[in-house]
């Protein structure tokens, strides 16, 4: 169940008052005080204080699942305060999104920074909140005077952007990835009035909707498949893809009930001024690569396609919203999820998937290396590279099975290497990407609108991007 997350307005107080004070109450040995403290307020402080602040609440249907909330400082910074999210919601990346939320408004506002204060033995939330960006100041206090032994320190996380304006991380959508996805997730009995099928269609516009709102991106731009089969690529390994073509061998097997809509589906991302970006002889991931590369901010890739992992980079704030399942469920991917799903170090994913193959996309992999060998051998010598200067030196420190079988693979891998490594050098023009206030043509959109029966799916896209 996808998850609304919906400023509070004043005349919510009551409302907030009541998730507000519940979420203390599980925290007892931090907030008992506050607790005390703030059950005591009337209705006139609580308006006050939703009035002077942004509280933030996230939904699941009519139940509150979360909570975040932020104040400026007299250095112009904002502070956040009241992060809860419910034992129910927690590890699906709905902290993410609301430490989005709350930056957004913040970076809306000007401000250059967020600090916020955790507990000590509090591992977890410092371990979040570093993987979010935020570093500690030095800065120490304690939470209550009459109880000396609790202490906190501050984090800051400077806010991307804000020195000239630009809101929210930038949004890269792996556009074939996401329309398949909704292709298959939404039933072909959606149809124009014409009885062609619109599923696809509507599926990503919904999923572009709710991305935008539930995650507040500054910039978005869809990446596109110009060549779903480079030639750099099928040069290097002959059978990469090879299942998945045409008996021509150049085109790409696609259902008929979606391959009428990628058409209109380009359509209307353009006359609503949803930037495209594709370049002759690249897929999209490389697309993706190169502008993720480029960004001097955050960036989270949208990908039901975990090839996408290797472009994850918690140093410069690179992270995947990978598409679980559906078109509702996602998992935010950094480089500790990485880790602890793989057993590899978080930039090591490339070289993982070189070793163990992909079937999916006619990659071979060592013959007799699976992921648990593939994942030993990254760890012992931190990289492909690593593993074949061992190869080639220090043959003998590598187990004698794996030895064999990578010493029959080394031409294998020596060419999958730029097969699996998306490329950082696509040659693509500035784009800008600023989420379009106004569609670049409001009566072809229109048109195409009516012709598809597009209905709702477009009406929410375009509200959404217009930040209605």
């Amino acid at each position: 169940m996808a998850n609304e997350i919906r400023r509070v307005a004043p005349d919510d107080w009551a409302t907030f008052r009541d998730i507000r004070l519940a979420a203390l109450a599980e925290a007892p040995y931090a907030f008992a005080g506050t607790l005390d403290a703030e059950t005591g307020y009337d209705e006139r402080r609580w308006r006050d204080w939703v009035s002077r602040s942004a509280f933030f609440l996230a939904w699941e249907d009519d139940r509150p699942v979360g909570m975040v909330g932020g104040y400026a400082q007299e250095d112009r910074g904002w502070h956040v305060i009241s992060m809860w999210v419910s034992p129910q919601a927690r590890g699906g990346g709905l902290a993410d999104r609301l430490i989005g939320a709350v930056a957004g408004y913040a970076r809306h506002q000007n401000a250059p920074t967020l600090t916020l204060w955790v507990t000590d033995g509090n591992d977890r939330a410092r371990a979040f909140y570093r993987r979010a960006g935020f570093r500690s100041t030095g800065r120490r206090q304690q939470v209550r005077p009459e109880e000396p032994g609790l202490w906190e320190e501050e984090m800051l996380l400077v806010i991307p952007g804000w020195q000239d304006g630009r809101m929210g991380s930038l949004m890269l959508l792996d556009a074939a990835s996401l329309y398949y996805r909704a292709f298959y997730g939404v039933p072909e009995t959606i149809t124009a009035p014409d009885g062609t099928p619109v599923n696809a269609i509507r599926g990503l516009l919904d999923m572009i909707t709710r991305l935008v709102r539930g995650r507040s991106p500054g910039r978005l731009i869809a990446c596109w498949d110009t060549d779903w089969r480079p030639a750099f690529r099928v040069e290097a390994i002959p059978t990469y893809k090879a299942h998945r073509a045409e008996e021509d061998g150049v085109t790409e097997q696609t259902p008929p009930g979606l391959a009428v809509q990628v058409p209109v589906i380009e359509q209307v991302l353009t006359a609503a001024a949803v930037p495209i970006a594709g370049a002759p002889g690249y897929e999209a991931d490389d697309v993706i690569g190169t502008l993720a590369a480029r960004a001097d901010g955050p960036v989270d890739v949208v990908t039901g396609d975990r090839d996408l992992f290797q472009v994850v980079d918690d140093r410069r704030q690179v992270r995947v919203i990978y598409t679980v399942r559906g078109l509702t469920k996602f998992d935010v991917v950094d480089e500790g999820v990485i880790t602890d799903r793989y057993q590899i170090p978080g930039r090591a994913y490339a070289d993982f998937a070189v070793l163990r193959g992909d079937p999916s996309d006619g990659l071979p992999g060592v013959p007799g290396v699976g992921d648990k060998t593939a994942a030993s051998l990254i760890r012992s010598f931190g990289s492909l590279d690593g593993i074949l200067t061992a190869l080639e030196k220090y043959a003998a420190s590598i187990p004698a099975g794996p030895r064999a079988k990578l010493s029959a693979s080394r031409e294998y891998l020596t060419a999958a290497v730029p097969v699996v490594r998306v490329a950082t050098d696509v040659p693509l023009p500035p784009v800008d990407g600023r989420l379009p206030s106004t569609p670049a043509d409001p009566a072809a959109l229109e048109g195409l609108g009516e012709r598809w029966g597009l209905g709702s799916s477009l009406h929410r896209m375009c509200a959404a991007l217009a930040g209605e």
